[in-house]
């Protein structure tokens, strides 16, 4: 396996794990229509797809590094402060509605808002204990840092994305929406694409030595 294909190989889990977020959105967001099977199906494929690409391409390298050999403090400290950061921007807006007696704004169709419920129950949680392991420099940590980290560094430009898209279909936006959200996670997906480069270059270069083959 070439050094271009491992590398390839190292990013394949996080990629389910974008598509996942994306369509796991899309599945339980948007109004029935003639797509609601192929967001749905892209949702259940991304979902095992991710879980299969992780045990097979992250579990070995993980697992034959020593802690001190893959970052962990950038990493770990990272993710924590990604799962308290997503977790406001959330839970602001809701909490704020209940106290006032209010719906949410942009509710549009639902009787609820079903994302942000799923969103709140499961990815701050999910990157808080992550970060945690990460930090006691557990394999299973860094295992399922990498689809997170990819997300994270994705972040800005699908916000962005959806910004303008937003704005061109006439959709009312505050300015603190548009710069607030923007510069809040510009700066995360930095981060996170600065740190998953240190990731996959502490298991690239291990590679690269022999210090585990790739199964």
């Amino acid at each position: 396996m070439g050094r271009g294909s491992f590398r390839a190989a190292l990013l394949l889990p996080g990629a389910f794990g974008w598509f996942l977020y994306v369509y796991a959105t899309m599945a339980v967001r948007t109004a029935f229509g003639s797509l609601f099977l192929v967001y749905t199906a892209l949702f259940g494929v991304s979902l095992w797809g991710a879980a299969l690409a992780l045990r097979s391409v992250w579990s070995t390298p993980v697992r034959a590094l020593p802690g001190r050999a893959l970052p962990r403090r950038e990493v770990g400290a990272l993710l924590v402060v990604t799962g308290v950061a997503t977790g406001v921007i959330w839970l602001g807006p809701m909490a704020g509605a209940q106290l006032a007696g209010q719906l949410p704004a942009r509710l549009e169709t639902h009787t609820t808002a079903v994302a942000v419920a799923l969103a709140l129950a499961v990815v701050p949680p999910a990157v808080l204990v992550v970060g945690v392991l990460v930090l006691r420099e557990r394999s299973s940590g860094y295992v399922a840092a990498v689809p997170l980290l990819v997300l994270g560094t994705f972040l800005a430009p699908m916000i962005v994305a959806q910004t303008v898209s937003q704005l061109a279909a006439g959709i009312e936006l505050t300015r603190a929406e548009v710069v607030g959200q923007l510069s809040g996670f510009l700066v995360l997906s930095v981060a996170a694409g600065w740190v998953l480069v240190r990731l996959l270059g502490a298991v690239e270069d291990a590679w690269h030595h022999g210090t585990f083959a790739p199964v």
